[in-house]
Parts: C-alpha cells; structure tokens; sequence
C-alpha cells in the first residue's frame, strides 16, 4: 500500500477516535486528597537536572521561529528570527536560579543544520538551500553556546541534524557526521549528551514523504552514528527517537512512519535514552487541534489520567527492553509555540505544576520545558527578559528540591521529600476544599494568581517563605485555583528511611 493511501486512512481513523473520545470524554484522576492514609512503600530517587529546559534551534540560529508570527510552515514558525542573544548578563541572572539543568538544543530546525564550525559563515548556498538546509551551526555559534552553557552551570543536549541535508539514497552520511563531531570535540570535549533527530515519526511533514526515515533506517542510524559518538566523545549517550505523542491519540503517524515500541524491541538496552514529546493541547499555530490551547482545557488536563497513562506506558515498555532512562525531551502548554495569554496565563502555571510531579510520579528521568526564553510558550520573554508565571513554577520546583517522590500515594496529590527530609504533600486544586489533617505536624502554603504577580526574581525565596503558615485546626480550608503545599514542621521518618 502506497504511504499516501496509508495516510488517508489514518487521517480517516483520526477523525473517528477523536468523535468518540469526545464523546465518551477522557477518564479523570481520582480527585481524593487524603493525607492521612498514604502507602510509602514504592518510592524514587529524583535526579538533580530532573527540570531542564530547550531551545530552539530555530531561533539559536536565526531560522523560522514562531514569535512574532501565528504561521505554521514545515513544523515550524513563518517567520526568520534574528540568532539568540546568549550574552546578556541579565539572563545570566533569570537563568542561575534555575541550575544546575540540562540544555536541550533540538526542534524541527536541528533536522536542517550545516555544520560549519571551522568558519563565521552565515549564508547558505542555492546548492545547500535544495538540498534542504535552512541554517547554520558555525563558530561563533558553538562558542556563545559553550561559553553560556559554561557560566551557567548547564548540561547541553545537542540534538544531531539526520535531515535531508546530510541524506543521499544511500542513507545517512556518516563522513560528514564523523566531520562535525571530530570539529566539536575540539570546541566542546566534555559534551556527554547528544540526540538523533528530532520527532521522526513525522518527517515527512517536514520533509516529504521521500524524507520520511523508516524504523530500519534510524537504528542502523543510531548504532553507527553511536560508535562514531563514543570514538570522539568516549563517555557520551545518545538519545532518541524524540517521536511526538498527541493527547488522545498517543504517538502518531506510527502505523506508517516509525513506531517506538518497535525500536524500543530493535535497540533494547543499545538505546541509552528513550526520548519522547507531549504538549496536552495545540495551539492556534497548529494545523491540527486534537486539543485546542485554551485555559479552561490547562485545567482539564489536570484533571485526567490521559498523559499519566501514556507516560506509564512508555516507561513500563522501556523496562521491558532494559532501556534505563525515559526522558521526556519536550513538552509545554501548547505545541507550535504556545498559546498567546493562555500560554502565560495561572491556569498554565496550575498544570505546569502538576505536570512536572506528573512526569516524576510516572517514573521518568527528566522532564525538558520547550522553552526556557521565547515565544509563547517560553518562561522568560527574549525581548523584555521579564519572566512569567510558569517561570516562578520552575523556581519553586528548584527551590523544594524534591529528593525522593513517592510513587504510591493515592488521590490528586504527590508527594515527595525534600534535602532536609520534610515530607511534603502538593496538590493543585479548581474547586474549594476542606482536607483533613493533622495541624500540628504540618505548615501550609497556599499559592494563588495575585501571590504570583507579586513576586519578582529578586523577592521569589523571600516570599515563598512567607507563605508557609500554621494550620489552626485539623479542618484545612483552601481556596479554588491554587497551588498547595503541606510540610512536616519536623524530619520525616517516612523521608529519613527512603534515603537510606
């Protein structure tokens, strides 16, 4: 059967499943908070660059971004940005907060880099420009990157170019991939993390249906383009396949395309990281809105076990394959660059929140945020430099710095322990509630939208210690549209014997 037949008839299988999910609508969380009942027994150790964060390598490079422009042209923005400005000491200021982190440089732009570093080249020849490269990777690019990633105490994560650009009929060119990795390893020696591509299973929206790479191809890719890594980089991973998930319909185009579970059963423990995509909604960019960006739909997904179900289900298959870390390599409020004001709004900041929790409670090594600066989506405006809602999310997640989470609590809350080993409970809420707790073991903090306009990166710790108060009975009443943390006054036993 031709791909374009196939495609046909998974647009039309598409239309059906969306009509009756719709109809019969997604299961929800059991919305219990109870405090007092919780089962400790399974538990998980929290990697200290478990939130990172992404840019883009469009707008590293000065491709085709998304701000400034509501366009969507080959899975990704209408308009040509100017190249990041990493030099500037006040993003230094908004980004150290946040470390140490890991640095993921990757997007639809990653699949159509010229590797260029011997050179300030900037312009692209008509010969490379059909050939399908649309930017370049040249030295004073790699050197702002190192010399940023370097003062900021920041793991990168380079996503490699297996685009048309470097592809002939023969496959991958791998002299021209040993090349570039002979020439970074000069620049960057220590770099440890690299990444094969960029959401495969859809290619050929960007490339064509002759640029689509098939299952077979990318892991005859991945194991050579692995022992070229580990000749020059001798401690690197690799990751992959960075394959985007949609809410409702989980991975798609994988029927014709290329499907994990069929990698995760080729590689097996060969694959170092599992790398996957999410955004639980699509913003007006999209083409498609299986999930329309909206805030009432950010509250929603809190609400679901639709993400946590697919988060699960790809970490109990990489076990299965003895494939170690499961990496959530991208995701944000809204796919395409975020949603202008539902993007920045508190009811996003509400399932940042309880998806990063989400993404620990599932088991997963890291969870990358799409973007750190820029666009809709990002915590720090690239004009203004001035941070938004979900930025203060990632600062009060550094700020607990969850050591252990615990994997079998019941109900709508996570709970988790911190450095000192306070046992904490969290727990975002839409509705008004009373819990039942015992007021004197526990201090509370209630976060809501005017406490966010209040803080400013200076006064952030300051006024997250302010927050947390007495309870003064054993009846605790919470308001609607909040962010809640409980704490043990004392160490925990529950936390001192998990990290043991």
């Amino acid at each position: 059967m031709k791909i374009s037949s196939k495609i046909t008839i998974f647009a039309t299988v598409v239309l059906a499943i969306i009509l009756v999910l719709f109809l019969i609508g997604p299961k929800e969380l059991d919305r219990t908070i109870d405090i007092k009942n919780q089962n400790y027994s399974t538990y998980s150790k929290v990697q200290p660059r478990f939130l990172s964060f992404a840019l883009d390598m469009g707008q590293v490079l000065g491709g085709k971004w998304w701000e400034g422009s509501m366009a969507f042209e080959g899975g990704r923005g209408g308009t040509k940005t100017t190249p990041f400005d990493f030099n500037r000491a006040e993003l230094d200021r908004l980004v150290s907060p946040l470390a140490p982190f890991t640095l993921r440089l990757g997007g639809s732009e990653a699949d159509s880099v010229l590797y260029e570093l011997n050179s300030n080249r900037t312009k692209l020849t008509k010969e490379e420009l059909d050939r399908g490269f649309q930017t370049i990777l040249n030295k004073e690019r790699i050197l702002s990157i190192k010399d940023f990633v370097s003062r900021n105490n920041l793991e990168l994560l380079l996503t490699l170019n297996i685009g048309p650009g470097y592809r002939s009929e023969d496959g991958l060119d791998y002299e021209a991939m040993e090349s570039f990795l002979i020439n970074l390893s000069k620049v960057m020696p220590e770099l440890q993390l690299f990444e094969l591509g960029n959401e495969i299973n859809a290619f050929f929206l960007n490339y064509g249906i002759k640029g689509q790479i098939s299952m077979e191809e990318y892991a005859k890719d991945y194991r050579e383009v692995k022992k070229l890594i580990r000749k020059h980089f001798p401690l690197a991973k690799l990751a992959g396949p960075a394959n985007a998930f949609w809410p409702i319909l989980g991975e798609v185009f994988s029927t014709f395309t290329m499907n994990s579970i069929e990698l995760m059963n080729e590689l097996k423990d060969e694959l170092d990281i599992y790398t996957w995509h999410y955004y639980p909604t699509q913003s007006d960019r999209c083409p498609v809105q299986v999930e329309k960006a909206t805030r009432r739909n950010m509250l929603d997904a809190i609400q679901t076990r639709e993400y946590l179900n697919q988060a699960q289900s790809v970490v109990e298959e990489a076990k299965k394959n003895s494939i170690t870390e499961v990496w959530l390599g991208e995701t944000g409020p809204a796919q395409c660059g975020g949603q202008p004001k539902v993007s920045q709004s508190f009811e996003s900041a509400m399932w940042f929140f309880d998806h990063i929790f989400k993404t620990l409670q599932s088991g997963q090594n890291k969870l990358i945020r799409q973007t750190i600066v820029g666009s809709d989506y990002g915590l720090i405006n690239d004009k203004s430099l001035t941070a938004n809602f979900d930025y203060y999310v990632a600062r009060l997640f550094k700020n607990l710095s969850p050591t252990v989470i615990f994997n079998s609590t019941k109900g709508a809350q996570f709970s988790f322990c911190d450095p000192q080993n306070h046992l904490y409970h969290a727990f975002t809420l839409r509705h008004d509630r009373t819990i039942q707790i015992d007021s004197k073991a526990y201090v509370s903090a209630s976060l809501d939208e005017r406490f966010f306009f209040s803080l400013t990166p200076t006064n952030f710790d300051e006024k997250l210690t302010g927050k947390f108060r007495s309870i003064p009975s054993n009846d605790l009443a919470l308001r609607r549209h909040t962010i809640n943390l409980l704490k043990t006054l004392d160490p925990s036993d529950v936390c001192k014997n998990a990290v043991r």
